[in-house]
């Protein structure tokens, strides 16, 4: 059974290179063993093809990594493999950042390209340089050679890599039962291209271990000791109880401050090991069920954050407060819709709230689709899913210092809508939710100008839909609601969001716009929380391509005629105007007091939402989200 005991790292600071080029020569780096790199028995390597790492292609986020070390008195560059991701970080073997098959130690410089086909490429258009900044390895690697299950590392770039990446996603090595495809490596470059220099050389440590799911490719390891002959030539395993805990080393990432000094390593804790939620391990027929981590931070973690935003609108929220109750959704769209108006506000000007920015229709497509979300049952789409929100989460503004800016609308509009009550505005109900749909679908009717109708996410939205039953003329408010939704670029889970509403808690303490009410205020941050991860999860949706979506299956759908968009847009139609029309009047009404609060005090530094916690790595396929995270 896997430890609940904290695990450790080794993490340092890396020093800007004084050039993008590659090096001139680079060496093949060594875990200390005998022996250099090799490959088992007949080498069946093949290049691939030059289109697969271009932008778009299937190994496009494969990177050539080059790293630097001090040396006996002069430097050395060493050269391997990494894999991304995510745009601003990749995986690699630790054996390339911590050296000790010449005792070199820590790396100093790390340079990593895309697109690379050796040093004469360099210049060429489908190829990206960047360079690291900070190194996240395993204390068991930098503390002795003989660690090679620990054999892994993390680096993160100064910058994301850009264009259509296909970042890889990973899961927990399997025991059994999937096909590995192999090795996806850079191995010893070619100088200048030229055949005339042999053939390519061992040197794939760091790359990613693959396998095939639905079409797509999945990492299910790293290749990270490939030297000492073909008895050692192997990789080591995600997750599981022996293998390393990707999540928790991501995790790292989201403290700056955690990396000291360039070049000095430090060893840090990196939080709680692989335990389900409540401290219980979670088991599906005798295969692991989803177990999102516990946090690794002394703040609100990402699943603490999510199991509460979870039970909002079920049917036993603990609070004594009504607005978490089942207008919970309701409630959230309110906020979110005006978070995304003060966000979006143009030099924070009163003028701003005049017109229709389109946070309303977006906050209501966000609640949309994190109800969906929560419905859907587990799958590795579903674990795509929640890595990009949990990503997104770590950009969002600091939560505790908004709680006073929403106060006051929470309080007004919980109020209005709880006494009004109508079905478009009742809450989710887990996976009791229900759609009384008409027979037969409906178009929308709207046209999109903007490339953003080509979108995979949009075409699945705006397609033929389904009415609810009693609701004359609702798909005449739904087209453009969505239309709007979908074109709107408020985004409130964001770093521009997060220099926008900066110093706002601040400014609105100090007023007499706060109220100063325990229950309301516990319901702000709560419902707070759950716009920013509705936001999140809308913005995840819109990156997947259409195999993705069609994954993603809300478990009381039946499969088939009825699925993930048609659940999305129930949803949608049970919020319907009346939501729609509280969220512009708490935004007309609100955002002016604010926006002449704000202006009357200084700001104060932004602040971003309690970082993401580990990537959850998810098993079992029935139960739905909700209901793990209801236990």
């Amino acid at each position: 059974m896997a430890s609940s005991r904290p695990g450790r790292a080794a993490v340092w600071k890396l020093s800007p290179p004084s050039s993008s080029h590659p090096p001139e020569s680079a060496s093949l780096p060594g875990d200390g063993s005998r022996g250099g790199e090799s490959i088992i028995g007949e080498d069946m390597r093949q290049p691939v093809d030059p289109m697969d790492i271009q932008d778009g292609g299937k190994y496009r986020s494969i990177v050539k990594v080059y790293a630097r070390f001090k040396g006996q008195g002069r430097p050395v560059w060493m050269m391997g493999t990494g894999w991304l991701i995510r745009p601003d970080l990749l995986v690699t073997a630790g054996h390339l950042v911590y050296d000790w098959g010449r005792h070199y130690g820590a790396a100093t410089e790390i340079k990593c390209y895309i697109g690379y086909n050796g040093r004469a490429s360099i210049n060429r258009p489908q190829v990206q340089t960047r360079y690291g900044t900070n190194v996240v390895t395993t204390a068991e690697w930098v503390e002795t050679q003989d660690n090679r299950l620990k054999d892994v590392a993390f680096v993160q770039l100064d910058r994301p890599f850009t264009g259509n990446l296909r970042v890889l996603s990973y899961i927990n090595t399997p025991r059994a039962g999937r096909d590995v495809l192999g090795v996806v490596g850079y191995p010893g470059d070619k100088a200048l291209e030229d055949p005339e220099t042999g053939e390519y050389q061992p040197g794939q440590g760091g790359a990613p271990i693959l396998s095939k799911s639905n079409g797509r490719l999945i990492a299910i390891g790293t290749h990270c000791y490939g030297s000492g002959g073909a008895d050692l030539n192997s990789g080591n395993s995600i997750g599981n109880s022996y293998g390393n805990d990707y999540n928790a080393f991501v995790s790292l990432f989201n403290n700056p401050s955690a990396f000291g000094e360039e070049g000095r390593v430090r060893v840090v804790e990196t939080g709680a090991g692989p335990i389900g939620i409540g401290g219980r391990e979670a088991f599906n027929h005798g295969r692991a069920s989803m177990a999102p981590r516990a946090s690794v931070s002394e703040e609100e973690g990402f699943f603490d954050v999510f199991k509460s935003v979870a039970k909002v609108g079920a049917t036993a929220f603990p609070s004594a407060s009504p607005f978490l109750g089942p207008i919970g959704g309701a409630i959230g769209s309110v906020v979110g819709g005006l978070l995304g108006s003060l966000a979006g506000a143009s030099e924070l000007s009163e003028d701003s709230f005049m017109n229709d920015s389109g946070a309303p229709q977006r906050a209501i497509l966000a609640e949309s689709s994190l109800q969906a979300i929560l419905a859907c049952e587990q799958n590795e789409e579903l674990m795509e899913v929640l890595n990009k929100m949990q990503t997104i989460w770590g950009k969002a503004p600091q939560i505790d210092a908004l709680v006073p800016v929403v106060i006051p609308v929470v309080a007004e509009y919980g109020a209005e809508l709880a006494a009004q009550q109508p079905r478009g505005i009742r809450g989710f109900e887990g996976r009791e939710s229900s759609f009384d749909f008409e027979s037969g679908r409906r178009e929308l009717r709207v046209n999109f100008e903007e490339r953003s109708g080509d979108n995979d996410f949009v075409q699945g939205l705006m397609g033929p839909t389904l009415q609810l039953a009693g609701q004359e003329g609702m798909i005449d408010w739904l087209g453009p609601v969505l239309k709007t939704a979908v074109s709107s670029r408020k985004s409130i889970a964001s770093r521009e969001a997060s220099v926008a509403l900066s110093g706002l808690g601040r400014t609105i303490n100090e007023t007499s716009i706060a109220s100063d009410s325990s229950n309301t205020n516990e319901a702000a941050k709560i419902l707070l929380q759950r716009a920013v991860l509705a936001d999140a999860a809308l913005q995840a949706l819109v990156t997947l391509p259409r195999e993705t979506l069609a994954q993603l299956t809300p478990g009381n759908i039946e499969t088939g005629e009825r699925g993930f968009f048609d659940f999305m847009k129930g949803v949608s139609q049970k919020l319907g105007p009346a939501v729609e029309k509280a969220t512009k009047d708490a935004a007309r009404k609100y955002g002016p007091q604010i926006i002449n609060a704000a202006n009357r005090y200084s700001k104060s530094q932004p602040g971003f939402g309690g970082g993401p916690n580990p990537p959850v790595q998810i098993r079992g396929k029935r139960p739905s989200l909700f209901d793990m995270l209801n236990q």
